[in-house]
């Protein structure tokens, strides 16, 4: 979804470049995802995973932005505040918490479809200076193959093992 002090005195962006690779596992589906971090604070997120699903079945579910917070983690409230045919405003509410770390995070995205193949997403308020990405599907073996990516900064201070965390549990869902 890794350790955050790498690289926090490092005078070049460059300098804080690194690669992680991750394979976890949706019951019996792998999802692999590297988290590259760009910044202290600012990672690229990659994620794939094919899932027995049709597209149109994947998208109806991916596309319920009223309904995420029944099974994203972490998003406790979600909401359409604003529609304009395949232009979308959306309210999402929730937090991060671990035995030595809590955050309630609030974000409003703008979010545009290309129906049954795309989404992009860009936060336009809250808890982020950037996070912003997409996700596609491709029909793929009898099933739906996902991608997803994202660069993803809060406006605030986040351990690189909570950034690691929450996007693991956030992909995993």
């Amino acid at each position: 979804f890794l350790l955050l002090l790498l690289g926090l005195f490092c005078p070049s962006p460059v300098l804080y470049a690194l690669t992680e690779s991750h394979v976890t596992e949706i019951g019996r589906f792998p999802l692999i995802y590297t988290l590259e971090w760009i910044t202290p604070r600012r990672a690229h997120v990659l994620a794939y995973i094919t899932i027995p699903a049709s597209k149109e079945r994947v998208w109806s579910i991916c596309t319920d932005y009223d309904h995420l917070s029944e099974f994203v983690p972490n998003v406790a409230f979600s909401k359409v505040i604003k529609r304009e045919g395949h232009l979308i405003f959306l309210r999402q509410e929730g937090g991060i918490q671990f035995p030595f770390y809590r955050r309630a995070l609030k974000v409003t995205f703008r979010v545009k479809e290309i129906p049954g193949e795309k989404v992009y997403f860009e936060a336009t308020e809250g808890d982020f200076v950037i996070y912003q990405g997409s996700w596609r599907l491709e029909a793929h073996q009898g099933g739906t193959l996902i991608f997803y990516e994202a660069t993803i900064e809060p406006n605030f201070w986040m351990p690189k093992w909570v950034m690691n965390e929450l996007e693991r549990q956030t992909l995993k869902n």
